[in-house]
């Protein structure tokens, strides 16, 4: 038992770490287009509002469909539950960067590139933190529902697989284990975060 928890430790990790990295990247992006560009947020926020209403659990079916049982449509469900949070508080953040960070930059020759680098970012960057901390915990929540849905290795797996042999023993486990884990990455994040971005406050 203590050897497969691990197996299933490591497999929802590797799905949780691709996930929610392809997830916060897509979303940073796509928060920068709709809170910078107008036409952007126009034509791209209504379709997202649209699209964040459709929980994981009900696309279940669809990723499956599209990705099959691989580890493609796994990864496809964590990214979509991350997805939308992190382009929220993107587009929160970049919306609200003063206008005058901009003009001075720009009076100063500051190139596109180094205007989101250097001022775009930074000045959005407690946003963009506080929709990938939310994000964590959707995350875990994405990787059990994908995992009980033709999967055969994860914590998401052993407690399905659990409940159908009636072992509430390694249910209660696995629970607390998916618990801890999600626990943990938030505190991780919290740790780093502060430490390398200690001017972002939303998180004391």
């Amino acid at each position: 038992m203590a050897g497969d928890l691990w197996k299933d430790v490591l497999a929802s990790c590797r799905r949780a770490v691709v996930g929610y990295v392809l997830g916060c990247s897509f979303g940073i992006l796509l928060g920068t287009l709709t809170g910078r560009i107008r036409l952007a947020n126009r034509v791209l926020s209504p379709l997202g509002h649209v699209l964040r209403a459709f929980p994981p659990v009900a696309i279940v079916p669809l990723a499956i469909t599209w990705f099959g049982l691989a580890e493609t449509s796994k990864y496809f469900l964590v990214f979509w539950g991350v997805l939308f949070p992190v382009w929220i508080g993107t587009h929160a953040g970049m919306s609200h960067v003063a206008q005058t960070y901009v003009w001075a930059a720009r009076s100063l020759g500051a190139k596109r590139q180094h205007l989101f680098a250097e001022v775009l970012l930074p000045a959005s960057l407690t946003h963009v933190l506080a929709g990938m901390r939310v994000a964590i915990g959707i995350c875990f929540i994405c990787v059990f529902v994908a995992e009980m849905a033709g999967a055969y290795e994860g914590i998401g797996f052993r407690i399905s697989t659990s409940y159908l042999v009636f072992r509430v023993d390694r249910m209660l486990a696995a629970l607390i284990v998916l618990g801890g884990m999600g626990a943990i990455s938030d505190q991780l994040f919290h740790f780093t975060t502060t430490r390398v971005f200690p001017w972002t406050q939303f998180n004391k």
